[in-house]
């Protein structure tokens, strides 16, 4: 983000972006950690169905896919066990990653998720910003959760493809190494 200062916290939304800069962002972990600016029309077609005009879409390498891989991993608990096990209760049943955020004083609430093949930002507040008094899993995820089961329910399920080079493996929560036929 130009708006953006890189410092630690960061990570921790310390900045305040907008909905469009949070979906370029997650674009890399979607994407498999290439970064594709988004574009608001895709094509213009004549009422023949031709392509009159076509937006270049540009694609950089900005991640590597294991680091994607394993981030979107991360986020699927999110919706497993995190701040995001609502959106299984409301019938969302695909895989799916996900993170909700909420600012200071409860003035923005907001959560960004994706399935393989779609993504998608809700950002809840006042322009304002005048407290919302919710959380984003209160406020943003209900909304989430509606627009995806009508917007992928004529795509096809996928799950999350894991590229080459990442490894799973037990690590014994005890001694920190990987876990043998002997751990509880």
């Amino acid at each position: 983000f130009e708006s953006v200062k890189p410092y630690p916290s960061l990570a921790l939304g310390a900045f305040e972006v907008s909905p469009w800069q949070v979906a370029t962002a997650f674009t890399v972990f979607a994407n498999g950690g290439v970064k594709t600016e988004l574009r608001t029309v895709k094509k213009v077609a004549g009422a023949d169905g031709k392509t009159l005009e076509r937006s270049q879409i540009e694609v950089e390498r900005v991640l590597h896919p294991q680091t994607a891989y394993i981030l979107t991993d991360m986020m699927e608990t999110v919706i497993s066990s995190g701040t995001g096990p609502p959106v299984r209760r409301w019938g969302f049943t695909r895989p799916a990653a996900g993170k909700t955020g909420t600012t200071d004083e409860y003035r923005d609430a907001w959560f960004v998720g994706y399935t393989p093949n779609l993504l998608c930002v809700v950002w809840t507040g006042y322009d304002d910003n005048t407290p919302i008094k919710m959380t984003g899993a209160q406020a943003a995820l209900p909304i989430w959760v509606q627009f995806m089961k009508k917007a992928t329910q004529n795509l096809p399920t996928e799950d999350f493809a894991s590229p080459q080079g990442v490894v799973v493996a037990m690590i014994d929560p005890e001694t920190g190494q990987l876990a043998t036929e002997d751990c509880p």
